[in-house]
């Protein structure tokens, strides 16, 4: 295809940006979005490029690319001098008769950016429901142009189902999990406002974070903005006295929603209570009732290498969705570099 033009907007994208996301449906992800820019603007001090790919009959593709920073929200300050570049949920093709020579246009561009910004590596991965996701012909363009693939995968939950079909699709564990919670009379409720997500939600997140030598972060306020906050949801599960058992937020966009920042507590972990199986139950109904059409259960290791993976696999495998593959493509900007790390990390282990 000739005649493409590639157009590249720092920091604030085209009005009609959000509509064509909208419109191509499956194939665009929350994180394709302007405002999901602004998040990560606001929480790590990245920088959003907007690229356009225009033909003759107008956009045939787009992709939002991150400038990123290993960034210390804690501290608020960089970790390291060198940015890199990420590109998750897209490229966002609009015309599919187009689309290995759109996302080759956006893959030299995107190269080209990270050179030009001496970005320590490129990171490219498909929204989980695009049609692209795995395709082998994609692939082989990333593969042209230096960049290593790494499969990943999630479990897709059909929330068009009705209710009763969605409960017999569950795992008979789960089942017997969820009536369990409900007879201990526990209860999800959703968190309304910014004071009662920092009170309830964060504080128990982040002392889970801790009980599991997990490093904690500062309170995410960005998601609770004007404009924002229609996307993300936040939810946590209570007993009978007001103690927060577990947490589980979602964000949604283009009828699919997708679950975040899911935690337990010390307490309801000791006593094996299945409070998460409770929680992701009735996330799934609500977002069914905020007439979505999909649930995505986030990222999983296909080929577990610590128990922990193995633990998350069996954990979301339980849930009735579909097993979805789709693939994570690297391309290291300085080796050099990678190799240094790698030698560092060897030594102080050997020290």
């Amino acid at each position: 295809m000739r005649n493409l033009k590639v157009e590249i907007s720092k920091d604030s994208p085209k009005a009609s940006w959000d509509e064509i996301l909208e419109a191509a449906k499956d194939e665009a992800g929350f994180l394709q979005s302007a405002d999901w820019a602004r998040v990560a603007e606001a929480t790590d001090k990245a920088r959003p490029f907007f690229l356009t790919v225009l033909g003759s009959g107008g956009v045939i593709a787009q992709a939002l690319i991150m400038k990123r920073q290993n960034f210390d929200r804690e501290k608020g300050r960089r970790r390291s001098p060198l940015p890199y570049l990420e590109c998750f949920d897209g490229p966002v093709v609009i015309n599919n008769e187009s689309a290995f020579v759109a996302v080759e246009e956006i893959v030299k561009s995107a190269l080209s950016l990270a050179r030009r910004l001496l970005a320590s590596h490129v990171t490219f991965s498909s929204a989980h429901t695009s049609v692209w996701r795995n395709d082998e012909r994609i692939s082989a363009i990333y593969k042209k142009h230096g960049f290593t693939t790494t499969v990943w995968a999630t479990y897709l939950i059909d929330l068009r189902l009705d209710e009763e079909d969605l409960f017999k699709n569950l795992r008979h564990a789960s089942r017997k999990n969820v009536k369990k919670c409900m007879r201990q009379s526990l209860q999800v409720v959703k968190m309304n406002s910014v004071n009662e997500f920092e009170s309830s939600y964060w504080d128990a997140f982040q002392r889970s974070k801790k009980y599991f030598g997990r490093k904690s972060t500062p309170c995410f306020y960005e998601s609770w903005e004007d404009g924002i906050s229609n996307y993300y949801h936040y939810y946590v599960v209570k007993d009978k006295y007001g103690n927060v058992l577990a947490c589980l937020g979602m964000y949604i966009f283009n009828g699919l929603a997708t679950e975040i920042a899911s935690a337990i507590s010390p307490q309801a972990y000791e006593n094996k209570i299945p409070a998460q199986d409770l929680i992701h139950w009735e996330l799934l109904l609500e977002a069914k009732r905020m007439g979505c059409h999909t649930f995505d259960l986030a990222g999983i290791n296909p080929f577990p290498k610590t128990s922990k993976e193995s633990g998350i696999k069996r954990f979301k495998e339980k849930w009735g969705g579909t097993y979805v593959e789709y693939n994570i493509y690297l391309k290291q900007m300085m080796p050099w570099l990678s190799q240094m790390r790698t030698f560092i990390q060897s030594l102080r282990q050997a020290i």
